[in-house]
């Protein structure tokens, strides 16, 4: 095809046809009218191919790198036009229109159906009702489903089902069309779930085979009129000796709200993998439209090759360990001064130790266009290691005395049927965490960027300020990313974050919490700490506390690099011991004190870090601690008689044992007490100064400073680890550091 041919009106339409022969498409498909020439379809790359001198191999792995226009995405008829389109577009055509039928060109994909060869995560996806001679359906390399004659699937799992309460009411949706495309005869079911609710059925359709490429259509009229929510699903049964699903989607006609440019914005520390493979996975994913998103790395470890990632559309941007907030911060600020590419619109912010189906982000987009008013999108989380179990979808604040949070939905185990019933309604979250979060450009602009808390809270204060702004967070059922369980995460040196942070939160965010209220919930958490021999979180909190008190003019001057330093260095001075050879067979039971006397007593004695004459002998014959407990049963009073403990993680190999440290306790006492007076006293000061530079710590300006964004020296040095002689929790160090 020659830039001649196509400012040719009568030679025009042979050049079209000989491109889309040479990239083994559908022949028949409309063109576009252009007479623009062909380097439209290629980056402004220096080494872009000239069509006379490149060869037919090199400039079709061109056009299938660098742009969505190949025979995976054209071969399925709904996006025949909107490739087209795109094209069009690009080729400058008046009001994009394509020639041909007259038809417009409306509606998108809600979600596509989604298949996996991944057994253990396969009910997320579809299963099996019955199957007929063989051993069931069966994936085939191409990633296309094959059955056998009376193989039955049912795609009624958390990432095929189509959620049409929420839909119904956030984005005000009447239909939606169930587009599958099908080799062969099918019977196919639409069925409706509601909680409490026999199954119903919404439509029983045979298909006979049908003809060419165009999918098999059905139109579900959606309903609300269930109290707990419902969702669609459909059933598949094979009608012929051999049938296939290449595909299928679900489709609205709707025409969107508002267009979607989105950033997608992943911090990352020391994680090359992860990130490399979530990156490759969206970029390479033939159904998103690169012009559509923009990726921003923000590396914290400065350790990922600038070049890693060939993709026009992506981009690594090094700094020093700033936490999740710093690397949110930053990319959220190389999103809103984007110069030489499109502004976005709206930002995604994704996790690092996570995997995920990049169609994620088409769902995400969809919801963006298509809900009423301004949201934040939240997804859920999936434990890596249990791919089927749902450990969070949506959170909410519960009472600003602990700044507590519970999750709307939570630890559900997502394989057993019926299991979806309970995502039919979920409340508006008060904030969903980082792991997969989206948000509008003008909602940033407007109540500004992140607060600096490194890590742990920097999302529910996001979250809960948004909402505070009439932004509330929708978390969607259907989406969802794999997370690196928490209990792989298991170090002090957090909880220094924790304290700091929800304190500050609570200064921000809570005026009306008292003196009195904030000050006992404080010294209870580090009490609590202390009687349960747990001396390196208690000395976390006690630090949290003090630093706190030092105002907010601290926190403006302080280097974030070197904090984390030093709380990481000062969180192994108190570890607790990890012998990963013992593995206990018997526990003991959990005592809960019967009597307020007894309480009292207890409290008297400090918990027995006092001398006492009738303390318990430390080790059985065996060589491990007299007692042993499950972590979920271990509390303070299980160790006041004993001089050390054994407490086995469920996750976790071996125990980690306890000891009484009482010159460790007193101390650690001491400090709390003084910290937790200066508290009482100065509280009301505290908190005002901190609502006074409210403004200035989400502040692009404040951001600069804090991540040396002027001073590319500071920005990009990053400190050594910090190394300790004693023991502790070594399988957590390395999750721990790179959840940072």
């Amino acid at each position: 095809m020659r830039a001649e041919d196509l400012q040719n009106p009568e030679r025009r339409p042979a050049a079209w046809r000989a491109l889309l022969e040479f990239l083994g498409v559908d022949a028949g498909a409309p063109l576009p009218d252009s007479d623009r020439p062909h380097e439209v379809f290629f980056s402004p790359a220096a080494d872009a191919p000239e069509i006379a001198e490149g060869t037919r191999q090199s400039l079709s792995e061109r056009l299938r790198r660098e742009t969505k226009f190949h025979q995976e995405v054209f071969s399925e008829a709904p996006f025949r036009r909107p490739v087209l389109r795109r094209v069009a577009q690009a080729f400058q055509m008046p009001n994009g229109a394509l020639p041909g039928d007259g038809k417009p060109d409306v509606g998108s994909v809600f979600q596509h159906v989604l298949f996996t060869k991944d057994l253990s995560r396969e009910p997320l996806y579809h299963r099996k009702i019955s199957h007929g001679a063989g051993p069931g359906p069966r994936l085939s390399q191409a990633g296309h489903m094959n059955f056998l004659k009376d193989d039955a699937v049912s795609f009624d799992g958390y990432f095929n089902a189509f959620f049409e309460s929420h839909v119904v009411e956030r984005a005000g949706l009447s239909s939606i069309q169930l587009q599958l495309d099908l080799v062969g005869p099918f019977y196919v079911e639409v069925l409706r779930f509601a909680q409490g609710r026999a199954a119903q059925l919404v439509v029983g359709v045979t298909h006979d085979g049908g003809a060419g490429n165009e999918p098999f259509v059905l139109e579900v009229e959606l309903s609300s009129d269930s109290p707990l929510g419902s969702r669609l699903a459909f059933h598949l049964t094979c009608l012929s000796k051999q049938g296939q699903l290449t595909g299928g989607r679900w489709w609205t006609t709707a025409a969107p709200r508002r267009p979607v440019q989105l950033d997608i914005l992943a911090c990352t520390y020391k994680k090359p993998e992860f990130i490399e493979r979530t990156v490759r996975r969206i970029a390479e994913y033939p159904r998103l439209n690169r012009n559509e998103y923009f990726i921003t790395v923000t590396d914290n470890a400065s350790d990922l090759p600038a070049d890693l990632f060939p993709y026009p559309n992506v981009r690594i941007v090094a700094q020093g360990n700033t936490g999740g907030a710093g690397g949110a911060a930053r990319g959220l600020m190389e999103g809103l001064s984007a110069e030489g590419r499109a502004r976005p619109t709206h930002f995604l912010l994704l996790d690092d130790d996570i995997e995920m189906e990049p169609d994620m982000i088409v769902r995400a987009m969809s919801w963006l266009r298509y809900i009423k008013k301004d949201h934040c999108i939240g997804g859920g989380m999936l434990d890596l290691y249990r791919p089927t179990h749902l450990h969070e979808l949506g959170s909410k604040i519960g009472h600003p005395r602990l700044l507590s949070v519970s999750a709307c939905i939570s630890e559900l185990e997502l394989a057993p049927p019926g299991a979806l019933d309970r995502l039919g309604h979920i409340p508006e979250s008060h904030y969903n965490a980082w792991w997969f979060m989206a948000i509008s450009r003008e909602a940033v602009e407007k109540h500004g960027l992140p607060l600096p808390c490194f890590i742990r809270g920097d999302d529910k204060e996001f979250g809960y300020r948004m909402l505070k702004q009439g932004i509330p967070t929708l978390a969607v059922p259907g989406i969802a990313v794999w997370h690196l369980p928490f209990y792989t995460k298991i170090s002090a040196w957090l909880y220094y974050y924790n304290m700091y942070n929800d304190l500050m939160i609570r200064a921000l965010r809570f005026p009306e919490i008292t003196t009195e209220t904030l000050s006992d919930a404080v010294q209870e958490e580090i009490e609590h700490y202390l009687d349960k021999l747990e001396y390196d979180q208690a000395a976390m909190r006690v630090r949290g506390l003090e630093h706190f008190l030092l105002g907010p003019e601290w926190l403006l001057k302080v280097d974030c690099e070197s904090r984390f330093k030093e709380a990481l260095a000062a969180s192994k001075e108190h570890a607790a011991e990890h012998r990963r050879e013992v593995e206990p067979t018997n526990f003991n039971r959990h005592y809960e004190p019967k009597s307020k006397l007894d309480r009292l007593w207890r409290r008297w004695i400090h918990n027995g870090h006092l001398p006492l004459k009738w303390r318990k002998p430390v080790h059985t014959t065996s060589g491990l601690p007299r007692k042993v407990l499950h972590i979920g049963d271990w509390s303070g009073t299980d160790v006041t008689y004993f001089d050390e403990v054994g407490v086995k993680h469920a996750f976790v190999p071996g125990i980690y044992v306890f000891r009484k440290r009482p010159d460790v306790y007193f101390d650690l006492f001491a400090r709390a007490k003084a910290a937790l007076a200066t508290l009482r006293r100065e509280w009301p000061q505290r908190a005002a100064e901190f609502r006074k530079y409210d403004a200035e710590l989400t502040s692009p300006a404040f951001w600069r400073r804090h991540l040396h964004i002027d001073d590319p020296e500071l920005a990009v040095e990053t400190p050594e680890p910090v190394t300790s002689s004693k023991p502790r929790q070594e399988m957590a160090d390395a999750a721990a550091l790179a959840s940072a």
